[in-house]
């Protein structure tokens, strides 16, 4: 909770106020978070945090700043002081964040209902911002997009100027039908979107969102007869508060040897891609140049690491060193003004003593490459080498796990305790008997849609004798359609170099191993992409060519059957969506064969509140809702619930939900 006068995040409840709610009084604020004296009565901008982690109440170590999306109001209303509002007056936005407009329109309360409305915006520092096109297919950038509740205006103008630092949104509909459209309640007129995407050197700066209202840009409602109605417009429409962006810090426990001064990469990737990171000001803050090979870090004392410059969104974060199983942490939450904290410790370590695995050339004479798991060929590689040090000519690099330049006992004893153990990411060893072709292959594009209206289609593949490396094109209009990630499925199995990228409606992905590995799998997906609808009924993407690599690298086009709808592979449970939610909310999940399954929601004392489900179910993928009952039918309290997925009496997954009223 912040003040124009400080922080005090231990302030009390004040007067009685509703279950699930709190007030909060200036009096109870005793001091400020510096040891000051109590703030004075005042106006004061007000953030609320809670936890994601469930270590427990207050502001914790794990917390996630809330903040709302900007709404901006036309009212008509003349008893009111002023007939133009952007609500909430204040709004924060770190890099990479979206912030959604609806722009509404009210009668003034005149005989005649308006029949123009103009609405020009002017948002400073443009090059923090980016206007989003609201039509892609025309020439220009169209900032606003009509709404929902009225579609029978005519657009007149849509356009963004810029004017110095300036953007300038200009918008002119017409309402046809003198009488036909009552604007006498809120009816939507437009919506718009403005991104940020710089990074600030400060921590953070406000800026001014105004209304022009100076000839020729003079935002109003006009009636028939072309009148102005009597309209107030405020100086400030929306502060706009920019923040930097956040931060990751932590621990990492390197097996075998002191972990400060041990230099180890760290990668960032969205969650569910497999790309790096490559945003520029993270790099450079970083001291990066490119990020393809992740960040380089030396470990500090105790094994801290910190990365800062990370723009807003989820992450999967892998930590690589030779000679040590990667370690990879996934669906990471990185917000704008905290700093994260992600340790590699204790289970999640570094273990030590990956020094083969596969032959990456050919020639049985050489060393082969570690493979992201520790067995038998690695201790074999160890003991070959053992007693030899960096001077020599038959010294193996990749023998030596702890890097102290000779191959001796503490490298051996770390192979041995770990044998057995792989890393996140398995990478498994080409073998001639990889032969064969995928001639009698077979692709199909399915679909699955999400709680949240996005779709992801998944090219899947049946009938592979082995697959090394495989390219999709894809055609998908990017008119009906945004496109949200796409992801590669053949990264589960493999250390994989791949691409993505559209041109026009054509899409193109291709992945391939690195080095020559490849996965026998005869059933498996090849890459998924989620899509969110732009139109009504968009029309359905659809494969264009497929082309896989077999692991002796023969090449072979499969054969691309219609579309079916996708089963599960595996059990699954999805995290729910909304989440936090109020009231209801969406759990997804999937089973690969039929079983008796039971869904329910537990409290944090582990006390069954609700069974969603509990009943005999086929192979398929399903939906439940909650409306935050319990099995009495009365309405649950504000706070931290799990529910779990049981088939046939196996515990499949639990995951967390936070209700919040």
């Amino acid at each position: 909770m912040g003040s124009n006068n400080g922080d005090n995040p231990a302030a009390t409840d004040g007067a009685a106020a509703a279950a699930g709610s709190a007030t909060i009084q200036i009096s109870d604020f005793t001091t400020t978070a510096a040891g000051g004296a109590a703030p004075a009565s005042s106006n004061y901008e007000v953030y609320y945090f809670f936890n994601d982690d469930g270590a427990g109440a207050g502001f914790g170590a794990t917390h996630t700043a809330v903040r709302a999306p900007g709404k901006v109001f036309l009212t008509g209303s003349t008893t009111d002081p002023t007939n133009f509002e952007i609500q909430p007056g204040k709004a924060v936005i770190t890099t990479g964040d979206t912030l959604t407009f609806d722009v509404f329109a009210g009668d003034d309360g005149s005989a005649n209902n308006p029949n123009m409305v103009s609405i020009f915006i002017d948002i400073p520092e443009s090059s923090n911002f980016a206007i989003i096109d609201q039509d892609a297919t025309a020439d220009g950038i169209q900032p606003f997009i009509q709404g929902g509740n009225f579609t029978a205006g005519v657009v007149l103008m849509n356009t963004l100027t810029s004017s110095g630092s300036t953007h300038e949104l200009n918008y002119l509909e017409r309402i046809p039908g003198v009488g036909v459209v009552n604007l006498a309640a809120l009816t939507q007129i437009a919506q718009f979107q403005v991104a940020m995407i710089s990074t600030l050197s400060d921590p953070f700066q406000d800026i001014e969102v105004i209304f022009a209202s100076s000839d020729p840009r003079v935002t109003n409602l006009y009636d028939p007869d072309g009148s102005a109605q009597a309209t107030a417009i405020p100086a400030i429409g929306l502060t706009l508060r920019l923040t930097q962006q956040g931060a990751l810090a932590g621990f990492v426990d390197v097996e075998g040897v002191v972990d400060a001064s041990q230099v180890i990469n760290i990668f960032l990737s969205s969650s569910g891609a497999l790309d790096p990171l490559t945003d520029a000001n993270y790099l450079a803050a970083n001291g990066d140049a490119d990020g393809s090979d992740g960040i380089q870090v030396t470990l500090g004392a105790g094994g801290a690491y910190s990365l800062v410059g990370i723009p807003n969104g989820e992450y999967d974060v892998r930590v690589t060193k030779s000679g040590y199983l990667d370690q990879v942490s996934s669906n990471i939450t990185i917000v704008g003004l905290v700093e994260k904290d992600l340790h590699f410790t204790g289970g999640s370590k570094l273990f030590g003593g990956d020094a083969a695995g596969f032959d990456d050339d050919g020639d049985a004479t050489t060393f082969s490459v570690p493979d992201n798991r520790i067995d038998s060929d690695d201790t074999e590689a160890i003991s070959a080498s053992f007693g030899l040090s960096s001077g020599d000519p038959d010294f193996n690099a990749f023998a030596d796990i702890d890097g102290d330049g000779e191959v001796g006992v503490n490298d051996l004893f770390l192979a041995s305790r770990n044998l057995g153990t792989d890393g996140d990411g398995v990478f498994y060893k080409n073998a001639p008997y990889f032969a064969g072709n995928n001639d009698d292959a077979v692709v199909w594009l399915a679909s699955e849609k999400a709680a949240s209206g996005a779709v992801t289609f998944t090219v899947q593949a049946i009938d592979l004798s082995s697959l090394s490396a495989y390219s999709v094109s894809m055609e998908v209009s990017t008119t009906d359609w945004e496109v949200v990630e796409f992801s590669d499925d053949l990264s589960t199995y493999l250390s994989v170099i791949n691409l993505g990228r559209f041109s026009g409606y054509d899409g193109i992905f291709a992945s391939a191993a690195v080095g020559p590995r490849a996965v026998r799998d005869s059933e498996m997906d090849l890459m998924t992409i989620t899509l969110m609808q732009r139109v009504a009924n968009p029309s359905a993407p659809g494969l264009v060519a497929v082309s896989v690599v077999s692991g002796n690298g023969v090449v072979s086009r499969p054969v691309i059957s219609a579309a079916a709808e996708m089963l599960p592979r595996t059990f699954t449970l999805s995290q729910n969506f909304p989440n936090p939610f109020n009231p209801t909310t969406s759990i997804s999940f999937g089973l690969p064969e039929s079983g008796y399954v039971k869904l329910a929601i537990y409290n944090i004392l582990g006390r069954e509140v609700r069974t969603l489900v509990s009943s005999p179910m086929e192979a398929g993928s399903y939906q439940a809702v909650w409306n935050s009952t319990d099995n009495m039918g009365r309405q649950i309290s504000t706070g931290i619930y799990f529910y779990r997925l049981i088939v046939d009496n196996q515990v499949i997954s639990t995951k967390k939900m936070i209700m919040l009223k």
